[in-house]
């Protein structure tokens, strides 16, 4: 039985049908046939889905699997609210597939498989502060009832199980006059909560500390930037970097998570939006939010492909993983950086995205032209 009969059965709404659309976009499978098993391995399955809630409100969701639990790819989406987390080469065994839940702001629980992997999404009234963690044979997933935004980490260590340091903190003035925050951390798997406080950004990094000399405030109004002080303190276990925007300029905030680099940008939005579209390229997709350790980068283009609606098809080329955690990032933005993080580049034709390694699409070029 599908999905989409599942959810009929329990009458849900049309609004719900459209995110299930969304889960299972051919841009994830159209373009990939499964992987098969190795040889004399058996195959994971997600056997148990839970959920309940916390004593400090929190909304508890447990996958339990029948092998170690792999380490999960989670992304959310704003509109419509929902987060999505995939279980790599896991089918599908729980049998009950749809969950009305209606505690906090959490909605509903789906779980659909696809391309030899399971993805269960959870549709909430709006986002919230999140944690996932891996334990064993479980995966726990727990939604706070505060305000918007995503603390993650994974392995089998809780939200205060990994301490790190905060190594450097510099600042750059990028192209686009956009400020650029790029904080270097001894352990990538560092939890980061981004959000906005009173009128100034917030990034804290939780259960991280930094040394005596990096913390005080810089002036960097002189490089003509939205950012005007950064505030590098140490707040009991934890490191705080606080942007304070220059007065009067409108801003948009993107975080971004590139192996143990972590970047926060605050990027000015043009009086004139429409002249400066002439002019550069301004992204305008969904906004998404990922969070991730070493993903194969074949896995997350589907990932893009599945939120942007496009098909996508992946030259052989494209090898490799990947560290990133992207934050409140439109999904063509998310795209641009992963293309330029693996040097690859994209060429689209309707609604079909072809991505290969730079040199393959030039040497494509070249041969079309020729002929």
């Amino acid at each position: 039985m599908n999905l989409n009969n599942v959810l009929a059965r329990h009458g849900l709404a049309r609004a719900t049908a459209l995110w299930v659309a969304l889960l299972l976009a051919p841009g994830a499978l159209a373009q990939e046939a499964p992987a098969e098993p190795a040889s004399g391995t058996s195959a994971r399955t997600l056997d148990g889905l839970e959920v309940g809630t916390t004593e400090g409100g929190a909304v508890r969701i447990t996958m339990t699997l029948s092998q170690p639990a792999p380490e999960p790819v989670v992304f959310s989406v704003d509109k419509p609210a929902r987060v999505s987390l995939d279980l790599a080469d896991t089918k599908l065994a729980v049998p009950e597939r749809f969950k009305r839940v209606n505690a906090g702001r959490v909605r509903s629980v789906a779980a659909a498989e696809a391309s030899g992997r399971t993805r269960i999404v959870i549709e909430m009234s709006e986002l919230a502060p999140y944690t996932v963690r891996t334990d064993g044979s479980q995966v726990i997933l727990e939604i706070q009832g505060g305000t918007t935004g995503t603390t993650t980490t994974s392995g089998g260590a809780g939200p205060a199980g990994v301490a790190s340091r905060v190594l450097s903190v510099d600042f750059r003035r990028g192209e686009k006059g956009e400020g650029r925050v790029i904080v270097k951390l001894a352990d990538p798997r560092t939890i980061v909560d981004v959000r906005e406080e009173g009128n100034r950004v917030l990034a804290q990094f939780r259960n991280t500390d930094v040394e005596l000399e990096l913390q005080k405030r810089l002036d960097v109004l002189d490089f003509a930037t939205p950012v005007k002080f950064i505030d590098i303190l140490r707040e009991g276990r934890n490191t705080s970097i606080y942007l304070t925007p220059v007065t009067g300029i409108d801003f948009e905030q993107v975080a971004y998570q590139a192996q143990d680099t972590f970047t926060i940008e605050l990027q000015p939005i043009p009086e004139d939006a429409e002249e400066k579209r002439k002019k550069e390229q301004v992204f305008v997709g969904e906004r998404i939010s990922l969070s991730f350790q070493n993903i194969d980068v074949r896995a997350l283009l589907q990932i893009i492909g599945d939120v942007s609606g496009n098909n996508v098809v992946i030259s052989d080329g494209v090898k490799g993983e990947l560290a990133m955690r992207l934050i409140n990032v439109p999904w063509d933005q998310a795209l641009d950086i992963i293309l330029r993080t693996k040097g690859l580049g994209m060429q689209q034709q309707g609604n079909v995205m072809l991505i290969a390694p730079l040199d393959e699409i030039a040497s494509r070029a070249r041969a079309e032209g020729e002929a």
